[in-house]
């Protein structure tokens, strides 16, 4: 019988222990275990239209170069959220949903250091074409101090959050 020709990418992945290949362990490598902090699951999205308005209209804004984000303490107790507003000024479908990803994974990995009960718009401006990850997370970090200063300011104003049942059996009938 014949031996069986594959591809090099082929190869080479089935060679490489890791079963994510060598991007998995470059990631592993360079996020360790800031992986572990939060996932960006729906409890962690902004999704319903009155709630961005919410925080565009009433929230606190912190600059950067290219990012506005705006800060706005949530009506009821729950995890920090996230939403993007991403015009087509940014750039084509894959220029935006290119920088979508790199601010979602930006909050992931900073979201110990958003408290609870936050959420956050985030609105991309100018040329992002040249951004990588390195970038953005730099400027991330660069703002953070002025995000948690403006959260605290957004939970002081706003006035005492009553938790929401979500089922029957939580409210008492």
């Amino acid at each position: 019988m014949a031996a069986r020709r594959c591809s090099p990418i082929a190869a080479a992945r089935a060679a490489t222990p890791s079963s994510l290949g060598s991007f998995g362990k470059l990631r592993s490598l360079t996020f360790g275990t800031l992986g572990t902090f939060g996932k960006f699951g729906k409890d962690r999205r902004l999704r319903a239209s009155s709630d961005f308005r919410r925080v565009q209209r009433a929230g606190k804004r912190v600059t950067s170069p290219h990012f506005v984000f705006l800060v706005a303490a949530r009506p009821e107790d729950g995890p920090s959220r996230m939403g993007l507003v991403v015009s087509r000024k940014v750039g084509n479908a894959v220029a935006r949903n290119r920088i979508k990803r790199l601010c979602r994974e930006c909050f992931r990995l900073a979201v110990v250091t958003i408290p609870a009960a936050i959420d956050l718009v985030i609105i991309p401006r100018g040329d992002l074409s040249k951004l990588d990850f390195a970038s953005v997370s730099s400027e991330w970090a660069d703002v953070q101090r002025f995000l948690q200063k403006r959260a605290a300011e957004a939970l002081a104003q706003s006035p005492p959050r009553a938790h929401v049942a979500r089922h029957k059996d939580d409210a008492g009938f």
